[in-house]
């Protein structure tokens, strides 16, 4: 959906016909603010629903080497330093950080972790020396910590755990074993709308958000904007003390429960 269509089916929801009464730089605030709240009410449950799932599969960004976001190979995360267990996770976007294959470069700005994986060089037994596959790891939260006395919890080579702290990720491995990479899969921030009403073109590669250079659309599907500008129209009758507010949300409930 391109921007001006955004823009033109918010302001039928709120049914005014003049574009004036919405100030453009109101309406990008108002759509961004609804994007970001649509997103924190559907992160929670990603892995539980397949529509969810779906909903928010654009946003997903997986570090394998394989995936491509922006021409850019998402290479799996090296440790902060050779053969170290502790490493960066994409939270600052311009921050760049170094992949395994020894390049920094910067990665989408992080909003919710779905996974983490590891490989690591063995110390132990016959595969000593041997850089390992992707090894699964369970997150290690601070009100569990006791338990780890237990020889059964600790972690091992082969039962790995991480912890993260502030926008870092700590590997615990029970022992010296060297972290090789981090192939973390996560839900990034989207792309934020911009409505440049002097430029009506929708233009991609205005990230600065530039009057003048054209709009920049919403990157998801259609199903999804018309989700976000309900919640824009929720919000905006709500707070003009609009009195088709109660009736427009007992509407939009009525139509989701028929669904």
């Amino acid at each position: 959906m391109t921007t001006v269509d955004t823009f033109k089916l918010f302001l039928d929801k709120i049914k005014k016909e003049n574009t004036s009464v919405i100030e453009s730089d109101v309406f990008t605030r108002r759509f961004n603010d609804a994007q970001l709240s649509w997103l924190k009410s559907k992160a929670p449950f990603v892995e539980f629903e397949q529509s969810i799932d779906d909903d928010l599969q654009v946003l997903r960004v997986v570090t394998d080497g394989v995936m491509i976001h922006e021409q850019r190979i998402m290479y799996p995360i090296a440790p902060d330093v050779t053969n170290g267990r502790v490493f960066t996770s994409p939270i600052d976007p311009t921050v760049l950080i170094k992949g395994i294959n020894g390049q920094y470069q910067p990665y989408p700005k992080y909003f919710r972790r779905l996974n983490c994986m590891f490989m690591i060089q063995y110390t132990n037994g016959w595969l000593q020396g041997l850089n390992s596959p992707w090894l699964k790891a369970n997150i290690l939260r601070s009100d569990k910590r006791a338990v780890m006395d237990s020889v059964y919890r600790q972690p091992t080579e082969g039962r790995l755990y991480y912890e993260a702290i502030a926008n870092k990720i700590r590997l615990e491995t029970g022992t010296n074993t060297p972290g090789i990479g981090m192939r973390l899969e996560y839900l990034r921030y989207p792309r934020e709308l911009f409505f440049d009403e002097t430029n009506l073109t929708d233009v991609l590669s205005n990230t600065n958000h530039t009057i003048g250079a054209g709009c920049v659309p919403c990157e998801l599907a259609d199903v999804q904007v018309k989700e976000i500008v309900e919640m824009m129209t929720i919000d905006y009758l709500e707070n003009s003390s609009d009195e088709r507010f109660q009736s427009y949300v007992n509407r939009i409930a009525s139509q989701q429960k028929n669904q």
